[in-house]
Parts: C-alpha cells; structure tokens; sequence
C-alpha cells in the first residue's frame, strides 16, 4: 500500500526489472499492455522451497514457470500449481 518493498522486484533476474503499483479492488482495470498472446519459454520463478518456512541453511530448490501474456495480462500460476516445475536437486531429498 506504501510502496515498500525490500528488493525490487524482477523477471527472472535482476536485470529485468519488474515495476508494480497497488490496484484498489474498487478500481477500473489498468491498462495492459497491447501483447495480445506471447510465451516466453521457461522463467525462475524462486530458489527456494516456497511451500515451507526455510532457514539460512536450507539447499536451493529452483523452481520455473513458463509465463504467457494474454490480453496483455502476464499469467503467473501459484507456487502450489502443478504448472510450477520444481527441480529436484542432485544429492538432495
């Protein structure tokens, strides 16, 4: 709501910045951006494990999604969805 965050955002990596604003519930949709279908291929999408709390010593766990536009909307599936792809990492359970 004020705009803080501790990192910005990015796509990917941070070379790709991701610029956000808050959008009111009560609001009229903002504009999109005029892409009406485009796949990017596979994205990161975190490098942990997002379904448990982690501590500083726990192994990375990448996960990739692959993002598509519609209507200039970027489709992004929750961490739960069988569309985000967690790779298992060799000697790790």
């Amino acid at each position: 709501r004020h705009g803080k965050c501790i990192y910005q955002p990015y796509l990917g990596c941070r070379e790709f910045p991701a610029y956000f604003e808050l959008v009111e519930p009560s609001a009229p949709p903002p504009e999109t951006a005029d892409i009406q279908w485009e796949d990017f291929g596979w994205m990161l999408y975190d490098v942990f494990d997002l379904s448990k709390i982690g501590t500083n010593t726990d192994p990375a766990r990448i996960s990739l999604f692959q993002p598509v536009i519609r209507s200039g909307v970027m489709e992004i599936p929750p961490y739960e969805s069988p569309d985000v792809y967690k790779l298992e990492m060799e000697g790790k359970a």
